[in-house]
């Protein structure tokens, strides 16, 4: 099956918060945002123009998934649905997720010959999903911690291997 092109890589069941994020500035540009963050009103769901646009915002969320996770949004009748649906499934909120994202991010240790950028990618992705799930990240103060508890030594090192 030939996949339509909207600009951006398709969810594929990681880094929502990522994937939500481009979405949403996907449906920004193209004047869309509305559909997904407004609940339809019956004077919305009677206009012409108002189904047309949603219509459009539901096929962009759809070519944004991959086939398997077209299923759970394909009952959805309004591009709302479709969002809150995702939302729910895939959007890790509350104190379990939390505590789960905060023992990754304590467990995330600098592997030697690792290049420092890729360590950093791992540990802004981790504080990423934490900001998503609700916790007040101090980047600075993470970053700090997780300096100090790896070991300054090994962190620079690497930097300085990077900077080579």
């Amino acid at each position: 099956m030939k996949a339509y092109k909207v600009g951006l890589p398709q969810f594929d069941g990681t880094h929502f918060a990522i994937w939500k994020f481009r979405v949403e500035l996907l449906l920004e540009e193209k004047e869309l945002s509305d559909h997904i963050e407004k609940e339809p009103t019956a004077s919305n769901l009677a206009l012409a123009e108002w189904k047309s646009k949603d219509v459009k915002t539901r096929n962009l969320i759809v070519k944004c998934l991959t086939n398997d996770y077209v299923d759970s949004v394909r009952g959805q009748t309004t591009a709302r649905q479709m969002w809150k649906t995702l939302l729910e499934a895939h959007e890790k909120t509350g104190a379990v997720s939390e505590m789960f994202l905060r023992k990754k991010l304590l467990a995330l240790k600098y592997v030697d010959g690792e290049s420092m950028e890729k360590h950093l990618a791992s540990f802004d992705s981790i504080v990423t999903d934490l900001r998503a799930a609700g916790a007040d990240v101090k980047t600075p103060k993470a970053i700090t911690y997780r300096i100090v508890t790896d070991g300054a030594d090994r962190a620079d090192g690497a930097f300085r291997a990077d900077l080579a």
